[in-house]
């Protein structure tokens, strides 16, 4: 298959990295005691541990959102105390640990749990050179997922670059915007680590007239185009 990195390699090329961070983790969605209706729950990002001789329990403390009635989701089992490498912070309540385990969305649901498919995220840019390369140059956007945020490809594009997913959609079938995936259809598809997403000089030239002059993604078009 041919390579998008092949096509799309930029001359005076510049990288725009979007870096998603999730504002929250995702919800749980059971039906509460107290409430005696299905209610959303939040992770306490607590944990509680149990220790049966050498053997461990462990648990992400989650909390109702409507009544703060509290339920635990498992995470460990009857393991071995040497086994845990996380030990410390699930003993001290790590913040960052706390996220992970909540993170794990598909291991929740192998559990026939009902998690929250999407968070609210916010997107901050960065920009750097990247080394100069024999074809027509364009923009090289980075997609950085400092957390496993699911966010469409379309949408966050869309969304970032002030066009429409119709837009979008249109500006990949011309050819001036092509997405890194070995998958079919990926602007439908969620968004994935390090994916890039490259725009040709003759989308950049467009674009430049309606982005702001002193915004990052002005700055770095007008690099780009000569302007």
């Amino acid at each position: 298959m041919e390579s998008v990195l092949t096509l799309f390699a930029l001359p005076q090329a510049e990288l725009l990295q979007f870096e998603v961070r999730a504002l929250r983790t995702p919800h749980v969605f059971r039906r509460c005691a107290r409430c005696d209706q299905r209610r959303p729950f939040v992770s306490s990002e607590r944990f509680r541990v149990n220790a049966h001789q050498r053997l461990l329990d462990v648990w992400l403390i989650y909390h109702c959102n409507s009544c703060g009635l509290s339920w635990n989701a498992e995470i460990l089992e009857r393991t071995p105390a040497h086994q845990v490498d996380s030990l410390q912070a699930y003993l001290e309540n790590c913040s960052a640990q706390a996220w992970r385990e909540a993170f794990e969305v598909n291991t929740l649901r192998s559990r026939g749990l009902q998690v929250e498919a999407a968070v609210p995220y916010e997107v901050r840019w960065r920009s750097e050179d990247l080394a100069q390369s024999a074809l027509d140059p364009g923009l090289t956007i980075e997609i950085r997922l400092v957390d496993p945020v699911e966010v469409r490809l379309d949408r966050l594009l869309a969304d970032e670059l002030g066009f429409s997913r119709s837009q979008v959609s249109k500006l990949s079938k011309e050819g001036v915007l092509r997405a890194e995936s070995r998958a079919k259809n990926p602007l439908r598809r969620a968004a994935f680590d390090r994916q890039k997403v490259f725009l040709h000089q003759e989308l950049c030239q467009k674009m430049l007239k309606a982005a702001p002059s002193d915004s990052l993604l002005g700055l770095s078009l007008r690099r780009l185009v000569g302007s």
